[in-house]
């Protein structure tokens, strides 16, 4: 119902950032390592938000999904895969 838009890192590092709890291992089936976070991004823009971004934490809107976007900042950051950086 919600479109994905601007989402802080905080909200995603707080589970706040309405992404849907989605598994990358059932969402994507990557090319290679050094391209799965960027595909999974590039997918995840094709879903909706499951709430509004700044809903107050609980069970509900708990989502994964943002750690995986995160990765992603550490590669754009790093210029490292994540798996090297890590």
């Amino acid at each position: 119902s919600h479109k994905i838009k601007n989402i802080t890192i905080e909200q995603i590092l707080t589970h706040t950032s309405g992404l849907p709890n989605i598994w990358k291992k059932n969402f994507i089936k990557p090319q290679n390592d050094s391209t799965e976070l960027t595909e999974f991004a590039q997918k995840l823009k094709k879903e909706k938000l499951s709430y509004e971004p700044n809903v107050q934490l609980s069970e509900k809107t708990y989502s994964n999904t943002g750690y995986n976007i995160l990765g992603l900042v550490i590669e754009r950051v790093t210029g490292q895969t994540f798996s090297n950086y890590v």
